[in-house]
Order: C-alpha cells, then structure tokens, then sequence
C-alpha cells in the first residue's frame, strides 16, 4: 500500500474508523498502473536466466518478435481496465453468486 499511497492514490486515515482510502476516482485508475506500481509491472520474455540484450540473434529472433507483439497486447489490456471496472465485475459476480445459492434453496 505503501507505493499507492506515495503515488497519491491511496491516503490513510488514524483511529478505530480508520483504514485506507482512496483519493483518485476509480474511472481515472486503469489495472495497468496498479500493477506497475505494486509489482514493477509485468514484463514477458523469452528466457528469465538471459536479459534480452545479451542475446547476439535478437535481431533477427522471432521468438523475441512474438514476445514484444504479446507484451503489447498484454500492455494494451491492462491500461484499458479501470478500477471500476474492476469493481462492477465483484459487483456483477456477487449478485450471480446470489441468484445462483438462492436457486440452491
């Protein structure tokens, strides 16, 4: 929580009602930023042991080419869901749960 909060996305309040809050509206916050802040982002690629630069081919690898078309791809989805996006989904998800343990009954 601590990268959020010193992004400016999150402030605390103190006490017994305290907790965590959020001081950015969740339309404006895409999954994307979340994750680069609290994870350093997700990077694909074709070997964890090598760092892609070290590789004398990779110019011409299209291993390495498809990695950076699924990166993009992967980029793209990210930054184009919200945090109330998010939300709406646990919302919907909740009242399908709902209708289906009360079709159980």
């Amino acid at each position: 929580m601590r990268q959020l909060r010193l992004a400016g996305i999150t402030g605390s309040i103190r006490g017994a009602r305290g907790g965590h809050v959020l001081l950015q509206p969740p339309d404006k916050l895409t999954f994307g930023c979340i994750m680069r802040l609290m994870e350093g982002g997700i990077e694909l690629g074709c070997s964890r042991d090598r760092k892609a630069e070290s590789c004398a081919q990779l110019d011409d690898c299209e291993v390495h080419k498809a990695w950076l078309s699924l990166q993009g791809s992967l980029d793209s989805v990210l930054e184009s869901m919200s945090l109330n996006d998010i939300l709406k989904y646990e919302e919907i998800l909740e009242q399908h749960n709902s209708q289906v343990r009360g079709g159980l009954s």
